[in-house]
């Protein structure tokens, strides 16, 4: 039995409002901007979460960004750390084309459209996985962690 995806309803919501939050955001950022310690400036708390998770997840290999908007989580992950390779997956087509013309970490990233509650298999496997303010979009959380379990190798970060 196949996992619950989110509805044609958030699909909808960022084919029609990417561009707008792009506009209201800055650098590619379509998260709230986090003013954690340290951080003074907007640049620095738009890219405060990117900081924490290159922190967390250094190393790691693999990592699947889910819910990338379009890719500016993926391609920071890649520039602080030469060793992660990136995927970045959302349910919106608009946003992967424009992930894809934004670039590519030098080969290190690429962008798929796909469901996090049910993630293909020709995906593969992950060392990691982040997603950020994305899960709040998970109709079903078990079956986002199910999904998510099947492809994130064990010991694997999320």
């Amino acid at each position: 039995m196949s996992a619950p995806a989110p509805g044609p309803d958030v699909r909808e919501y960022y084919e029609r409002d990417t561009a707008a939050f792009l506009r209201l955001g800055a650098e590619g950022v379509i998260h709230r901007a986090l003013w954690g310690p340290g951080v003074t400036t907007l640049a620095e708390a738009l890219h405060f979460a990117h900081a924490e998770l290159a922190r967390r997840l250094a190393g790691a290999g693999r990592v699947i960004d889910l819910g990338c908007g379009v890719g500016e989580t993926a391609r920071s992950l890649a520039a602080r750390d030469p060793q992660l390779a990136v995927v970045g997956v959302t349910l919106s087509p608009t946003q992967v084309s424009m992930a894809r013309a934004r670039g590519d970490a030098g080969g290190r990233c690429t962008f798929e459209a796909a469901a996090f509650c049910a993630l293909p298999e020709r995906l593969g496997t992950f060392d990691g996985a982040c997603a950020i303010e994305a899960f709040a979009h998970a109709a079903d959380p078990a079956a986002f962690f199910r999904s998510v379990g099947a492809r994130v190798r064990p010991g694997g970060r999320l």
